[in-house]
Parts: structure tokens; C-alpha cells; sequence
């Protein structure tokens, strides 16, 4: 599957590239693979991705994986 994003919403270390999904009121990593620049957006493919996931927009590595996140 893929989904358009804001380019702020991916992020690259030095492990790997993912976007930082919402569940249940925490953070969760997922992995993405990049695809093609869509105007303002950019492409991410996962097979864990799905439409309606909600993503963090700016997203970071500090936001860590199962840190509470809340939804505004």
C-alpha cells in the first residue's frame, strides 16, 4: 500500500525510514520505502499502511515508538 505524506512526516536515521503512525493514543513506527514527490507530498509504500492511518506530520526520532501522542 501506499500514501501520500508531507515530506516532514518521514524520517530517515541511521536504521532505517518510517513514518510515525497514531494507535490507541501512542506513537508507532512503521517502516516505509519513499516513492515519488506528489506536489507538496511524497510517496511512502508499507505493507503495514493502510488509508485513515493517522501520521504524525512533523515527525522526528525522539518521538518514540509507543510514546503517548495526543491526537489535537
Amino acid at each position: 500500500a501506499s500514501l501520500l505524506v508531507p515530506p516532514a512526516a518521514v524520517v530517515t536515521n541511521t536504521a532505517r525510514t518510517f513514518v510515525v503512525r497514531v494507535r490507541n493514543g501512542k506513537g508507532e513506527w512503521v517502516t516505509v520505502k519513499k516513492g515519488k514527490a506528489a506536489g507538496d507530498l511524497i510517496e511512502v509504500m508499507s505493507a503495514d499502511l493502510a488509508a485513515g492511518d493517522r501520521i504524525v506530520k512533523a515527525a522526528s526520532d525522539e518521538i518514540r515508538d509507543g510514546a503517548p501522542i495526543k491526537v489535537k
